[in-house]
């Protein structure tokens, strides 16, 4: 008896048709998975480095400053469009690395971005916590404020990091804080 071997003309069509349906869900769904993954590695990265600061100002009894960062001539600085996160213990108070007064790098780390851009209020170029754990400014006025983590997906999708006087760093939703600046559009 002689056996067909192969599939139909049906057969294929079939299995095409459904290849095309499973792809037209999937995909989509994809791409979803994956810029909420890079929006939760942004928000993890800087979170780990403001408790790694918190947490290191209470145990060496100093000040500790976290600040974006760039390497500079080989040597760590604080820049406003830095791409790695600086922890430091800040000898003179002042929101510079400088080692030869004495300040030493706690953590060095890459600010995981992607392509998430970010938007603040009331922040500055740095969070300096004092041997109690609470913020302050160079000046001696508390730091507290939002930072918004956006994406191409906007205001929808975007996360708020606020951090209060006390130190704390939280994470929600954008839609949870009425008052945090909205997503640049662009």
């Amino acid at each position: 008896m002689n056996k067909s071997r192969g599939f139909t003309l049906v057969e294929l069509l079939y299995t095409i048709a459904i290849a095309g349906l499973l792809m037209a869900v999937g995909v989509p769904t994809f791409t979803t998975t994956m810029q909420n993954g890079a929006m939760t590695a942004s928000t993890n990265s800087i979170v780990t480095a403001l408790l790694a600061g918190r947490s290191e100002a209470v145990k060496r009894r100093l000040r500790v400053t976290v600040c974006p960062a760039e390497l500079v001539s080989g040597n760590p600085a604080c820049t406003a469009d830095g791409t790695n996160l600086l922890v430091f213990t800040n000898t003179a108070d002042d929101a510079t690395f400088n080692s030869a007064a004495g300040d030493t790098v706690v953590q060095f780390q890459q600010w995981v971005r992607g392509k998430v851009t970010t938007a603040s209020t009331n922040l500055p170029g740095y969070v300096s916590y004092l041997p109690s754990g609470y913020t302050r400014l160079v000046g001696g006025g508390p730091i507290a404020g939002d930072l918004v983590f956006c994406d191409a997906r906007g205001d929808s999708f975007a996360r708020v990091m606020s951090i209060s006087a006390t130190g704390r760093p939280q994470v929600r939703k954008r839609a949870d804080v009425p008052a945090a600046p909205a997503c640049p559009t662009s």
